[in-house]
């Protein structure tokens, strides 16, 4: 084939088994035809297929620019617009916003989006089981977008405004989801597979209940090794004037000594011996690609297989210890909560504390 990327994909070039002739299936006019290209893999179907295709994505290309620059088009100026405004978080976030709408309606001119495709990209996040919490903020940046495409001429005032009607997501439709503690039996199956900086990072999320963030950003100045305390200056909570200080058990004291050798604003866990923060997804990527290496080799052996874990389930597996062990106010201030209703949801209460309960009040 001769064709080229285009940056959209190309429609597949198929094979119809019973007569074994190509076809291609395209949208032409608002209707799905099937266009019968010769016998496969012949040097006359593929000919026939540059040739189609070809006339196709011109005649798309002239409509598109009739109509106007695509929601995928103004997706990816706006994508451009914000990279060197944004963090690396926050990119991926609008990245992932634009993923599910554009393939919905990546194709469509931004003129023809409103109302009725935005609750369309609505439902969409309900069925990809995003919580509520993560859910509005994909909407919000969608809204962000279609407001920067408001101010520069792309979409008028009335359509801009029936956008902004839609309404979030609620509890009913996009329930906050129940995390399991992570089972300790399945992160020592896992640790084995790991770098030595990620196994240690992993202690330490367990032993301390911080977040996985925390643990990241952590800097060796941030530890007061007197009292073996972490002080987060930058946490989730800052910005409401809360303090946030860490515990640190010595069961994980011994493993950082060595870390803390390195000069006051090196990360503990850093990469390039704490010049760089590893990247936030690093530990939980390394994490399913052990899991899925252990239990490729444990199938192959007939063996029980490990469950998948997060990094973030270590800390609701020390928030449901500390809990059971010395109460919900103790969990409280080792998770950094400011409401205990949160502790609640991170250390939800056991079985086995559940029947100790019961005995205390008959």
């Amino acid at each position: 084939m001769t064709l080229r990327k285009t940056g959209r994909k190309l429609p597949a070039y198929c094979t119809h088994k019973p007569s074994g002739r190509a076809y291609v299936r395209l949208t032409i006019d608002g209707n799905r035809e099937t266009i019968y290209l010769g016998p496969h893999n012949s040097q006359e179907s593929l000919n026939k297929y540059d040739e189609v295709v070809g006339e196709w994505l011109a005649t798309k290309e002239v409509g598109r620019r009739q109509s106007g620059p695509t929601v995928a088009d103004i997706g990816e100026q706006y994508a451009s617009h914000q990279e060197p405004l944004l963090d690396a978080d926050k990119l991926y976030n609008v990245r992932n916003a634009l993923k599910v709408l554009n393939s919905l309606f990546g194709d469509r001119p931004v003129a023809e989006f409103g109302p009725l495709q935005f609750d369309r990209f609505r439902d969409q996040l309900v069925k990809a089981g995003y919580s509520k919490a993560y859910g509005n903020r994909l909407l919000r940046i969608v809204k962000q977008l279609f407001k920067w495409a408001l101010k520069r001429g792309v979409i008028d005032a009335n359509r801009y405004a029936g956008l902004m009607a839609v309404d979030p997501l609620t509890s009913k439709e996009a329930p906050t989801k129940i995390v399991e503690p992570a089972n300790d039996d399945d992160v020592d199956a896992t640790l084995p597979l790991l770098s030595a900086d990620f196994q240690d990072m992993i202690r330490f999320l367990r032993a301390t209940g911080c977040r996985p963030g925390e643990a990241r950003l952590m800097q060796v100045g941030d530890i007061d090794r007197e009292h073996w305390l972490l002080h987060r200056d930058k946490h989730k909570t800052a910005h409401k004037g809360k303090s946030r200080i860490i515990p640190i058990p010595s069961s994980v004291q011994g493993l950082l000594l060595p870390r803390l050798l390195r000069p006051a604003d090196a990360f503990v866990f850093g990469a390039d011996d704490g010049d760089h923060p590893y990247e936030k997804r690093a530990l939980a990527r390394a994490i399913d690609r052990a899991i899925v290496r252990i239990n490729r080799e444990r199938s192959e052996a007939d063996l029980p297989t490990v469950d998948h874990w997060h990094p973030y389930r270590l800390r609701h597996a020390r928030a449901t210890e500390v809990r059971e062990q010395y109460g919900v106010e103790v969990a409280q201030v080792i998770l950094g909560h400011s409401r205990i209703d949160m502790t609640q949801h991170y250390a939800g209460i056991t079985e086995a504390k559940a029947k100790e309960v019961g005995k205390l009040i008959g």
